[in-house]
């Protein structure tokens, strides 16, 4: 029958296949009901129906990634832009299927925002979600910084950076204070592994490329290079948390020692982040953990763990509930408010 075909005219083997999908076509109607469209179909439309039965819409996985990082406290902004990004990965997909002709887009992106407000947690995620939609091959994630990048010597930088995307070739790499590779103007390494990095944005579409660190400064790292803002069609903000927020991340720290904040604490805990919020570089979630952990450390000595010979009362629960040992009340909270110097901020709490 192949040799039959080949045998034909090219005109009358489309001719014979046309014929052949509309009686295909008039086949799948007639099951559905609607054999009466075929008469009002074009040949174009015809090709469309065909190429949509021939193409199936990918089946779309539960995404768990992009559900847990919808679920993360705080991160509005951030998680609709991201949203946003996969929504329109999906669409494309979508009109794909339906014979559109689509330009695959980029996915590379900057995540800007103060220290602790989960950029880097967020990245991991999102190169989880990414590989569970099928926009990378994998949910391999690389976190970076200039030292990972950056050479001994002339020449050298470009190598390094040319290995990074060879051996994450289809993950996510990520590139935390990217802004230092751009820091002087007389910093002819940061300037190669920018110059390399383009290279990789432009020629390995399949591998995206997120670089983070604080506002400003990546403003200042996207202006180092014109290529930088053409290829990173994506810009991600991550906004301070919310006393509330900072006040949830603090419980969900404590829950993870199994420890619990009690009210009284949690009222504490608010007025100390409301004024923690107005000082400039502000440590949002790494000041939560902070705080915590020098709570523990304090109601574990006012229990006087150490004095004990043994260990035997305190695993008791006629001598001491899981309310006396694992409640981290107001009392095991200190604060020192932020003052000029910048220091004693940092050890505002003791522990």
């Amino acid at each position: 029958m192949r040799s039959i075909l080949r045998s034909l005219p090219a005109a009358f083997r489309r001719r014979g296949l046309r014929i052949a999908a509309t009686l295909v076509l008039r086949a799948v109607l007639n099951l559905a009901g609607l054999a009466a469209l075929l008469p009002v179909l074009n040949d174009r439309q015809v090709a469309g129906m065909l190429s949509t039965l021939k193409k199936p819409a990918r089946r779309v996985e539960k995404n768990d990634a992009y559900r847990q990082l919808m679920n993360m406290t705080g991160c509005a902004e951030a998680k609709e832009q991201l949203t946003a990004m996969l929504a329109a990965h999906r669409m494309s997909h979508i009109a794909e299927s339906r014979s559109r002709t689509v330009k695959q887009p980029y996915f590379h992106a900057v995540f800007t925002g103060n220290p602790g407000c989960a950029k880097t947690t967020c990245a991991r995620l999102y190169a989880r979600a990414l590989a569970q939609e099928g926009i990378t091959k994998h949910d391999r994630f690389a976190e970076l910084t200039r030292a990972s990048l950056c050479g001994k010597y002339q020449g050298h930088t470009a190598q390094m950076v040319k290995e990074v995307f060879k051996q994450n070739k289809g993950g996510t790499i990520f590139i935390d204070e990217a802004y230092s590779l751009a820091s002087d103007e007389r910093d002819s390494f940061g300037a190669e592994a920018i110059d390399e990095i383009i290279v990789g944005l432009e020629n390995d579409p399949g591998t995206v490329v997120i670089f983070a660190g604080y506002p400003e400064k990546m403003e200042q790292f996207l202006d180092a290079n014109p290529g930088l803002r053409s290829r990173i069609p994506y810009r991600v903000r991550f906004c301070d948390y919310t006393a509330d927020e900072l006040l949830e991340i603090s419980g969900k720290i404590a829950a993870d020692s199994g420890f619990t904040i009690t009210a009284d604490a949690g009222e504490k805990l608010l007025g100390i982040f409301e004024k923690e919020r107005q000082v400039r570089d502000f440590g949002n979630g790494r000041f939560c953990r902070s705080l915590v952990e020098s709570a523990i450390r304090r109601k574990s000595v006012r229990l006087g763990v150490m004095d004990a010979d043994d260990l035997s009362a305190y695993l008791d629960p006629a001598r001491y509930s899981d309310e006396e040992l694992f409640s981290l009340d107001g009392n095991c909270f200190t604060y020192s408010a932020a003052g000029e110097d910048r220091a004693a901020r940092r050890i505002g709490f003791s522990g």
